[in-house]
């Protein structure tokens, strides 16, 4: 047998490098290849990659991929006579004999062969090895050495997942919406439904991560259209039932008021409390929610927020005293105690606040009001440290730090990297077009 020409584990580590993704490749029998996803490193005997997944001639395989020096040495390692290969959907090989076409897995099955050279030669593999990055194994975006001269469409497009992402939120309210239209307690066109959704959303985002959920399931078991009237101090009636509901009081004797009659408690269960920072702590929220009641009880979410749109609007175009103006808003009286810090007062207003106010100004056709809310999530800042922002952040390097931008981020993530659908955005589709290949 030949000595071979260089370790085997080189082409190991030009494969996972992203080097060929997106490059044009073929078949000894001239079909065409898209890398996908390149699969994983195999922890044990068998093939060297499993799980890749290839598009040949247009047809999506996934399985195994095994990789030599020499074509020949599929046979010298005895893997036609070896079922644990019958599942592999390709031969990569650097160096080509006459006749090894293809190569046998087992009797019938014939397993597709691409030899890199001579367009891929030792020179290119020993560049890639010597790369900074040092061919990482765990790459989790084989894309990454692909990207440049893609950043304008790249920038584009994430933004665009931006927006559509807020379109997503639009809708979770517009369903809220519709539910509420049909409750009894409501109706059609009140100013009640409109507080109620925004102090909804107001509960969901002062419980994330954690407790948004079991937050928001409070804020619609103890309706704005039900908040007590008739008792003496109504905000702090309201945070009494709130912790007696929530199971977060030790009893009721140390509540600010005793519960009012027909209330039901919620399931303790949903509530987390372990392993979460202080200030995140859920009664600690409501008593910051109690703070802004106080502030809103007569007037109710809405109305404020509207005159404080309309006057900034009237008087200036500075989107940073327009978000400021509408940031104090969420700022709560500081007689219960709760705080609301900076970071989840910008994600009340752009997670669950704007979105409302979107839909109240689509429907009462007040278009100025939705485009300085769309502007405001292309061109505000999201300072919050989520470390699965930072890491794409490191990979794709977007232009801006927008919220637009950083919900694009995520939705990029969801929808092609985590599923590994890679080359099939459009960032992909434009690596496919740079690399001139064609089908």
């Amino acid at each position: 047998m030949t000595a071979p020409l260089f370790p085997e584990r080189y082409l190991y580590r030009f494969w996972v490098s992203g080097y060929l993704f997106g490059k044009p490749l073929h078949t000894s029998t001239g079909q065409p290849v898209i890398i996908l996803d390149p699969g994983q490193p195999a922890t044990s005997s068998g093939p060297d990659f499993t799980g890749a997944t290839l598009l040949i001639s247009d047809q999506r395989l996934t399985g195994d991929v095994e990789m030599h020096v020499r074509s020949e040495d599929w046979f010298h390692h005895n893997h036609h006579n070896d079922p644990a290969f019958s599942g592999t959907i390709m031969h990569l090989v650097y160096e080509n004999r006459p006749g090894y076409d293809s190569v046998p897995a087992l009797p019938g099955i014939r397993v597709p062969q691409v030899v890199l050279t001579p367009k891929y030669t030792l020179r290119d593999i020993l560049t890639v090895l010597t790369a900074a990055d040092r061919l990482n194994f765990t790459r989790n975006f084989p894309c990454q050495p692909q990207l440049i001269g893609t950043e304008p469409v790249l920038s584009a497009w994430i933004q665009e997942l931006g927006h559509r992402s807020f379109l997503t939120k639009l809708a979770r309210y517009e369903s809220r919406k519709r539910e509420l239209l049909a409750d009894y307690r409501y109706t059609a066109g009140k100013r009640e439904i409109w507080d109620q959704l925004l102090y909804e959303g107001l509960f969901r985002a002062l419980g994330y991560p954690h407790n948004q959920l079991a937050m928001e399931e409070l804020a619609k078991n103890t309706p704005f259209c039900d908040w007590p009237s008739g008792s003496e101090d109504p905000p702090a009636q309201l945070l009494s039932d709130w912790l007696w509901m929530a199971d977060l009081a030790p009893s009721v004797s140390e509540l600010p008021r005793s519960p009012r009659p027909l209330l039901k408690k919620t399931s303790s269960t949903t509530w987390r409390t372990r392993s979460v920072r202080a200030a995140n702590q859920p009664a600690g929220r409501l008593q910051a929610a109690a703070g802004l009641v106080t502030r809103y009880l007569q007037t109710g979410f809405l109305k404020p927020l509207l005159l404080t749109l309309d006057a900034a609007l009237m008087m200036t175009s500075d989107k940073r005293r327009l978000f400021n103006q509408l940031d104090e808003l969420l700022v709560p009286e500081d007689r219960f105690g709760g705080t609301i810090g900076k970071e989840r007062r910008e994600s009340v207003l752009f997670n669950t606040w704007f979105p409302v106010l979107y839909l109240w100004a689509r429907d009462h056709q007040r278009p100025d009001i939705q485009r300085s809310i769309l502007d405001l999530c292309d061109s505000h800042s999201h300072r919050q440290h989520i470390a699965r922002d930072s890491g794409l952040r490191s990979v794709f390097d977007p232009a801006g730090t927008s919220f637009s931008t950083h919900w694009g981020l995520l939705r990029l993530d969801d929808e092609y990297c985590r599923p590994k659908r890679c080359l099939e955005c459009r960032v992909g589709q434009q690596i496919i077009s740079s690399a001139g290949y064609s089908s």
